[in-house]
């Protein structure tokens, strides 16, 4: 199997980004290295293995997904249908062959506060304020998993604020506040340690302020890989 996604991060305050354009040999556009090339090498590798007749025995299968920069839900799909002996991923890797990658967990913190006008500020609970000890705290964090020896290929752990929003108008103190946060892991972290730390975060904040009231909720998440170089095909 090929593989390879045809979904692109966003294109907010780009200028045509769907319009290629080729300078001095290379080609620009969103999604011409992530991953539109390795989508193109692997069509272009199939037309060559049919055209030549290389492939004596066995199928190709050239699978092109979606969502591959959200939930992975095309992928997902892929494998309850189709399988195959081995695979090759054309993602971009810095012109690094792998043969391992990165997980990820997006995990949905939510923070109550008690909404007033701003008149009565004695009863006000000011959810966003209290969403800024969190973030502070998810930082510290973050500088922690990144301070760690790195893996040889993967990197460290890491995370980051993707989302935040809160309040309702301008005159009254903000009942809530929602961010949602990704947090990168490497081979050897458990399916739940994005979730945990998030909640340890929110209960050590809870035990300083009894007024906050916080929650945490895994949105999804995908395991971090490493197959082993000694595989085999099992037909061979």
């Amino acid at each position: 199997m090929f593989c390879g996604h045809l979904d692109t991060v966003g294109v907010e305050r780009m200028n045509s980004p769907f319009d290629p354009v080729e300078r001095e040999g290379r080609l620009y556009g969103r999604g011409a290295g992530d991953m539109k090339g390795g989508v193109a090498a692997m069509i272009e590798a199939a037309r060559s293995l049919a055209n030549s007749g290389a492939m004596k025995v066995g199928r190709l299968i050239v699978a092109a997904v979606v969502d591959e920069e959200y939930a992975s839900i095309g992928a997902e799909s892929l494998v309850k249908t189709w399988s195959a002996d081995a695979a090759i991923v054309t993602e971009p890797n810095r012109l690094v062959v792998s043969n391992r990658a990165q997980g990820f967990s997006v995990v949905d913190d939510h923070n109550q506060g008690t909404r007033c006008p701003r008149q009565s500020t004695f009863r006000g609970r000011d959810a966003i304020f209290r969403m800024g000890r969190v973030l502070s705290h998810l930082e510290k964090l973050d500088h922690d998993l990144q301070s760690q020896t790195p893996h040889p290929v993967l990197g460290t752990p890491s995370l980051h604020g993707s989302l935040i929003e809160g309040g309702r108008e301008l005159s009254t103190y903000p009942d809530r506040c929602v961010l949602k946060m990704e947090r990168r892991t490497i081979v050897g972290e458990s399916a739940d340690i994005a979730l945990r730390e998030a909640e340890d975060i929110l209960a050590a904040l809870a035990q300083e302020d009894p007024d906050l009231h916080a929650s945490a909720q895994l949105m999804f998440s995908r395991p971090a890989y490493e197959t082993p170089k000694s595989m085999t095909c099992r037909r061979c």
